[in-house]
């Protein structure tokens, strides 16, 4: 027995997303009441959240990048558009079985979800959406596919023009939630192992980079930024996350999430102690505090220096205690 939703519902469904997917431009309060009538399908949509989640994820990110501004403007991600064509072609056949359920609440399925950090959530995402439209074209329970399951959806992507990478990123997906008996993950399994192994011969991924840059070359650039008050705040932003890069070694993602609460600083040293969750965080292990010293020999490349004018530069506007801040008003936390 299943839940559909009505013809008159779908229809609305598919003008509404229409309407969003073929104007330039429209507001976040726009965006966020197509969503609400998707939200409200999914008694009779089976894949709905699938669909749904990823723009929940920009009208969240986008709301706080406009400080809670319904009426500020946007535009639709290539990603967007994707799942909102989705809803276009399927609403009308799409459908939700009563009996369909793992055996999970939806709390302890959003809790194993969670498990996955942000970055590889959105790595996953396309990959878990395709396997479940695979399985459910099958009529497969995508819980407990076969060995023989598995290769043939990797074939499908391998038909797709996929390489090694992006097949490998879809295996591990997989392996995160699937075993045989509760001891062999996807990734272990012979035959998909030796899959594995023929798509790289056939699809190589090889390193991006062969050779790394001259450090030095980036050090005598800086140089020449000086002095600090007389800078852009971009270039100054430019110098500041560079140099930070530069002596911390770290990734990206941290210096973005720095945030003021994090950082001591004084006369002779900057102190960095994260509390975000990182990349690289598990259980028991995080990263440690880090400490750079101000650098008296030269002052153009003093972090010191860069930091202390940094944060006069943007006391006048800063409205978040997030360190790194747009260039452009409204002076926001840049998004990444």
């Amino acid at each position: 027995m299943c839940i559909r939703v009505t013809k008159e519902k779908a229809d609305n469904i598919i003008k509404l997303c229409s309407r969003l997917i073929l104007k330039e431009e429209i507001t976040i309060r726009e965006f966020a009441q197509v969503i609400g009538k998707l939200v409200a399908t999914e008694p009779g949509v089976q894949y709905a959240p699938l669909y749904i989640k990823s723009l929940e994820i920009t009208k969240d990110l986008l709301l706080k990048q406009n400080y809670g501004n319904f009426d500020a403007k946007m535009t639709l991600s290539d990603g967007n558009i994707s799942d909102l064509n989705w809803w276009v072609n399927n609403i009308n056949s799409s459908f939700k079985p009563m009996t369909f359920n793992y055996g999970l609440s939806k709390e302890s399925s959003e809790i194993i979800i969670a498990s996955w950090k942000p970055a590889t959530r959105q790595q996953y995402w396309t990959y878990f959406k395709r396997w479940l439209l695979f399985c459910s074209e099958r009529k497969i329970n995508s819980f407990k596919a076969t060995e023989l399951n598995v290769l043939e959806f990797l074939t499908s992507l391998y038909k797709i023009g996929l390489g090694y990478s992006a097949i490998n990123t879809a295996r591990s997906m997989l392996s995160s939630f699937m075993s045989v008996n509760q001891e062999k993950t996807v990734g272990q399994w012979p035959l998909v192992k030796r899959f594995l192994k023929g798509i790289f011969n056939l699809k190589p991924s090889l390193p991006r980079y062969q050779r790394t840059w001259d450090v030095e070359v980036v050090l005598k650039y800086l140089k020449t930024l000086t002095p600090v008050y007389m800078l852009s705040l971009r270039v100054l932003s430019y110098k500041l996350v560079t140099l930070l890069l530069l002596l911390t070694g770290q990734r990206l993602q941290t210096i973005h999430s720095l945030d003021l609460d994090d950082i001591t600083v004084t006369d002779s040293n900057i102190y960095i102690d994260v509390r975000s969750l990182l990349k690289c965080s598990k259980p028991g292990r995080h990263l440690q505090p880090i400490e750079l010293p101000a650098f008296i020999e030269d002052k153009s490349l003093c972090i010191v220096t860069v930091l202390k004018e940094y944060l006069v530069r943007t006391s006048c506007f800063r409205k978040t205690q997030k360190l790194i801040l747009s260039c452009i008003k409204p002076y926001s936390w840049t998004l990444g």
